[in-house]
Formats: C-alpha cells, sequence, structure tokens
C-alpha cells in the first residue's frame, strides 16, 4: 500500500473520510468490511522533533496489542486488515492512514517506532492524543482500491 498522499488508491470513501475534523467511520464502511472501534492514549516527546522515549513506545505498543488482541477475538487476522484511521484528539483535528504493517510492526517493536509514528506526529509540549483506530477488514471486499 502507498503512504497518504496524492495519487492514493483506495476507495474514494476512505480518501474522503480524510479530509475534514468530522468524522463517521460508520458511514464509510464497505460492504462486507468489519468495524472495530478502540481508544488508548498516548503522550507524545516533550519537544518537536524530539527523541522518540522507550516509554511513549510502549505506550503505542500496548495500544496496537491491545487493537489487535481484539481483531483476535473477533476472529480477523492482522494480515487482512487494510487500513487503520488513527483519529488525533488534538485542536487541528488532523488524521493519521496506516497500512496493516504499521500494525504488524507496532506490535512487536521493529521497525523502530520512529519510524511508525510519522503522520502521528503532534508537535507540542505535553501534547497528547487520542489514537482511535477503525478498522476495515477488506478480506470479504471484491475492491479495495477502485477509486
Amino acid at each position: 500500500m502507498a503512504h497518504i498522499g496524492s495519487g492514493w488508491n483506495v476507495p474514494k470513501a476512505l480518501r474522503e473520510c480524510c479530509k475534514g475534523a468530522s468524522y463517521s467511520p460508520a458511514a464509510v464502511l464497505p460492504e462486507g468490511a468489519e468495524l472495530v472501534d478502540f481508544a488508548g492514549i498516548v503522550d507524545t516527546p516533550d519537544e518537536p522533533g524530539g527523541e522518540v522515549s522507550s516509554d511513549l513506545a510502549t505506550q503505542i505498543r500496548r495500544v496496537f496489542a491491545e487493537l489487535e488482541r481484539r481483531l483476535g477475538l473477533m476472529g480477523l487476522d492482522k494480515s487482512n486488515v487494510v487500513h487503520v484511521h488513527a483519529k488525533l484528539a488534538c485542536s487541528e483535528g488532523e488524521f493519521g492512514v496506516f497500512n496493516r504493517e504499521w500494525i504488524a510492526f507496532w506490535g512487536d517493536g521493529k521497525p523502530p517506532v520512529r519510524d511508525a509514528l510519522g503522520v502521528l506526529w503532534v508537535p507540542g509540549k505535553g501534547t497528547k492524543f487520542e489514537i482511535i483506530p477503525v478498522v476495515y477488514d477488506f478480506s470479504n471486499y471484491p475492491d479495495q482500491t477502485s477509486g
């Protein structure tokens, strides 16, 4: 899967849901997809551009480890999870989008969580953000790249 940006080859509904601060995952859930809702809070590093502390890395891994556990309870294999949308609870209402590899390496911490943060970065001392993954399982969805 490509990173977020121009030319993204994902369903139009998923692109549209990332454009504004208003977010209604149920409204864009394709037919045949499954939805998992789970929220976790992590602290960002104290300063923009600062190093990701081992404590932050641990917090992020815990959030996604719990997400993976819940996926397993629903009978969903993470290899079938195509996108996770992480809604950032910050004043700008920013959104991040991740593919299944992000879940996989957040679970085991490889590659470094610093690389994983990417669009999750919310600069500012003491900033907190809420990760609200919305997981789409496209394993039974015939065309996951149209639009």
